[in-house]
């Protein structure tokens, strides 16, 4: 794999990244709400255009480092690991190790994000009031979301685009077929990480309720959000609490996967022709 391909991959993976945080923002803040409702009064109930952006230009600054670490990395992992030999494990194995690399970036960004989302503040502004130790409280849940649900996305991706590994082949792909793919890809993604992003969202939120003398470590979260959940009852309203905010997850997941897929896809054909 040469210096080339990675630089490639990194601005193809960044445009893509941008251009998907500026469409689908606006469905994360009410996914956010809908999933910390319940944990706390300071939630506004207006919608506008400020509150549906509330929290925007940190997720959207750091979104083009996230998919381009995602996408060199997976690439990288693909190549250099297991030898590009285009198996379901290897696509699944490189997809899920990208995720858990991410996963050092999007923690502390997402922390700052739902503490902006529900305090009405900006990402920016929290991440310079926490110490950088608070930011990645959260960072064993993110790891649990995007380690498979990011293998799934990759695994889904290619095993329906029917890609062989081959770069050079990017272009023999019809539209509708990546698009097709890439609808399939969030509905993996986030059938797999909702459950687990609603817990995450449930301790950062948690974290907010506390004064800062009584800040609680990221086992006393879990402990504590975890016994909420058992309070709700039986096993199906767990469930059905976990994955409340399906509506957004997959409104924003499908259309997300789409346009990041579909614009990696055209900017890697455009940067390799």
């Amino acid at each position: 794999m040469s210096s080339s391909s990675v630089l490639n991959d990194i601005l193809a993976g960044s445009i893509s990244g941008g251009l998907s945080i500026l469409v689908c923002h606006p469905i994360d803040v009410l996914r956010t709400k809908l999933q910390t409702r319940t944990r706390t009064k300071v939630v506004s109930t207006v919608i506008t255009i400020s509150t549906l952006y509330r929290g925007f230009l940190g997720p959207f600054l750091a979104q083009g480092i996230y998919k381009a670490v995602i996408f060199s990395s997976n690439t990288w992992i693909k190549y250099n690991i297991f030898e590009n030999n285009g198996s379901k494990l290897s696509v699944f194995v490189s997809g899920s190790l990208a995720g858990c690399i991410n996963s050092f970036l999007v923690a502390p960004v997402e922390f700052c994000r739902t503490q902006a989302v529900i305090s009405n503040t900006s990402t920016l502004f929290q991440l310079s009031r926490w110490k950088p130790i608070y930011l990645f409280r959260c960072l064993l849940p993110t790891m649990v979301r995007d380690g498979p649900g990011l293998g799934l996305y990759f695994l889904m991706f290619e095993s329906l685009r029917g890609s062989n590994g081959n770069d050079n082949d990017n272009d023999r792909y019809p539209l509708i077929t990546t698009v097709f793919a890439g609808c399939v890809s969030g509905i993996a993604f986030w059938t797999w990480a909702l459950p687990v992003d609603t817990f995450k969202t449930r301790m950062e939120s948690y974290w907010l309720s506390h004064p800062p003398d009584e800040r609680l470590s990221s086992l006393s979260l879990a402990k504590l959000t975890l016994g909420e959940l058992r309070r709700k009852g039986s096993v199906g309203e767990i469930w059905r609490e976990l994955y409340q905010a399906w509506p957004y997850a997959y409104g924003r997941g499908i259309p997300a996967a789409v346009i990041t897929l579909t614009t990696y896809d055209s900017c890697l054909t455009w940067l390799e022709s």
